[in-house]
């Protein structure tokens, strides 16, 4: 017996010894971890063990319900009997905008529709020419938004009538749309632009109150005793325009009809759009109610000046996409801008407005947009013999005045940290939180114009988040509620210098663990030092989505957050894809955006292209 309970108290002995053993092996043991900036060289401080008190504090408000739906578009249809609804606008295959409206009619010969080519039959099969214009060169060559005639009979003296809309000299392109005169054997006598016809060859003798002509005339000129027949270039399209010699159109509105209006997109885009919406509404899980749905984009690039740019049909592509497939927000990973040369402190406020025009119709509070290098620095120096660009730069305060406050006003569920350069939003319905970050922080203080003039402290080659971000990011834009899932967004994480905290944090928060970490910047006010334990944590981080790179690929940054970046939206000429397919303007290749589509459940992140480059599917 004596033996046994020996045997009892030794055994006891080792479990208590194994459990001491157990539970120091348990403690949390955290590396601070300190970077120089010069060299960007890690110093492994002394190991410590840490165990701070739990970082997130469970305090979350319910998001005010808010309509994400975006009104006031125009329906997209394959034909015209799908237009229906009389008060609606339509688009159909053509890429215009077919409206109902009175449409004239009128008794006088329609001069148009008779109209002549060169053998004496219908011109064109109909009288004229859609989408077309007459050359200086006396060509017929493409152009949108116009049509050419036949040869229409005419002499010196004959008045010529329009019907509504359809003589406009003071259209932009009117001196590239010639007017042209012939002779009997339909020879060139002459020819003058659209613009300089009334100036010289005609007299204007009725003008609408909208600006277009109603009635000129052809008066006597040199060679005027050879024109035999006439041909305009004009603008509109033919199929209701009315062209009459010496017989006065008298219009009669007692009919109504569905009327080919302006271009919206093109053709090919309109097919762009129909076969993006049927890839992502025919995802198998698209309608189940743990889904995450949003546009995203990133280097858009919008130029100052008069550039072409390659993002015009942005805002009606992406609004289209968003409607018929039930997709709240659009988001943009910075860079929206192109930087100036030159020191301007009002020229970020015109490209933002360029910027918001180019995302129209989408409002303004379904966008979710975060800055990158290029929004708000500017200028060019000579800097050790060689010229460097993002000389000058907005400090935080006009930064966010005018990248931001157009986003606080139009969304209140948009929750703003103290200097307003980056925040996050909820949606309850997908239970998702959009955290959108600014990797371009700066606290120096700007001259009189808001603007940092020193090399060395330019955002654009010093990144970082900063101290009040990285606190903000730890303590409460991850304080979530349960089941909740973050997409964070930001420029190019990687490229701050004070990255391996901001790893740190969210390397922790996905593995339920605690992280101390710090940086040494340039100056006080950019160090930073934080511990954070988030044993008690709700919801995960689902992904990094990211620019700057010009490119479509993913990386492996983080334990496991998948990384994801996205090829340039709009900077065509600074494409960094292997064999990128080319960027045609006016086409369905002239910008990339990705439709995000997230299932939590088989954790799949399916990235629908819409414009250049292919789908990925990614998992998590």
């Amino acid at each position: 017996m004596k033996i046994l309970q020996n045997i009892r108290s030794v055994a006891l002995i080792f479990l208590l010894l194994l459990a001491v053993i157990l539970t120091s092996c348990g403690e949390k043991t955290v590396y601070v971890v300190q970077t120089t900036p010069q060299s960007g060289s890690h110093e492994q401080l002394p190991e410590e063990t840490y165990p701070p008190e739990i970082t997130q504090k469970h305090q979350y408000e319910e998001p005010v319900p808010l309509d994400y739906t975006i009104p006031d578009l125009p329906e997209f249809v394959d034909n015209i009997s799908e237009c229906t609804d009389t008060e609606k606008q339509y688009v159909l295959p053509d890429g215009h905008i077919y409206r109902y409206q009175p449409i004239p009619s009128y008794s006088a010969v329609n001069q148009l529709a008779l109209s002549t080519d060169e053998s004496g039959e219908i011109f064109h099969g109909c009288g004229y020419q859609d989408n077309a214009r007459i050359r200086g060169v006396l060509e017929i060559t493409e152009m949108p938004d116009c049509f050419v005639t036949g040869f229409i009979p005419i002499s010196v003296g004959d008045t010529v009538y329009f019907s509504e809309k359809c003589f406009d000299p003071s259209y932009k392109e009117a001196h590239v749309m010639h007017t042209v005169f012939y002779d009997a054997e339909k020879k060139v006598v002459s020819s003058v632009s659209l613009r300089e016809a009334t100036d010289s060859v005609f007299e204007v003798l009725e003008t609408k109150e909208d600006g277009y002509i109603y009635a000129i005339k052809l008066n006597e000129k040199e060679k005027s005793e050879l024109i035999s027949y006439v041909r305009f270039s004009l603008y509109g399209f033919g199929e209701n325009q009315i062209i009459s010699i010496n017989e006065e159109l008298i219009p009669n509105y007692d009919t109504s009809a569905w009327v080919k209006t302006e271009k919206y997109l093109s053709e090919d885009w309109y097919q762009e759009i129909r076969n993006s919406v049927d890839t992502i509404n025919n995802l198998d899980i698209y309608n189940a109610s743990n889904v995450t749905r949003f546009l995203f984009a990133t280097d858009i690039h919008v130029p100052t000046d008069s550039t072409p740019t390659y993002t015009e049909n942005l805002g009606k592509v992406s609004a289209e996409v968003m409607r018929r497939c039930r997709i709240p927000f659009f988001t943009t990973g910075g860079d929206n801008c192109s930087q100036a040369e030159e020191k301007d402190p009002h020229i970020f406020i015109e490209n933002m407005e360029k910027v918001l025009a180019h995302l129209s119709p989408i409002p303004h509070q379904n966008i979710l947009l975060t800055v990158g290098n290029h929004d708000g620095e500017t200028g060019s120096c000579d800097y050790i013999g060689e010229t460097v660009y993002y000389r000058y730069q907005l400090n935080n305060e006009e930064r966010s005045a005018v990248f931001f406050d157009w986003q606080r006003e139009s969304n209140q569920n948009k929750k703003f940290n103290s200097d307003g350069t980056y925040f996050y939003m909820d949606d309850p319905t997908s239970k998702t939180r959009f955290i959108l970050l600014n990797s371009f922080w700066s606290q120096w203080e700007g001259d009189e114009d808001g603007f940092v003039p020193n090399i060395e402290h330019s955002f654009g080659h010093t990144p970082i988040f900063g101290p009040q971000q990285l606190k903000w990011f730890a303590e409460e834009a991850l304080d979530m509620p349960p089941e909740y899932g973050a997409v964070i967004i930001t420029h190019f994480a990687p490229d701050a210098r004070d990255f391996h905290v901001f790893k740190g944090i969210v390397d922790a928060f996905s593995n339920q663990t605690t992280y101390a970490g710090s940086f040494k910047g340039v100056e006080d006010f950019q160090s930073t030092s934080i511990a954070v334990n988030y044993e008690n944590a709700y919801g995960e981080i689902i992904a990094v989505f990211q620019g700057h790179m010009h490119v479509d690929t993913q990386y492996d940054f983080f334990q496991s957050v998948p990384c994801i970046n996205m090829t340039t939206t709009g900077a065509y000429a600074a494409v960094r894809d292997e064999n990128p397919p080319d960027r045609v303007k006016g086409t369905a290749s002239e910008f990339a955006v990705d439709a995000v589509v997230i299932d939590r459940e088989s954790r799949k992140i399916y990235l629908t292209r819409i414009g250049a480059g292919e789908d990925r599917v990614i998992e998590y």
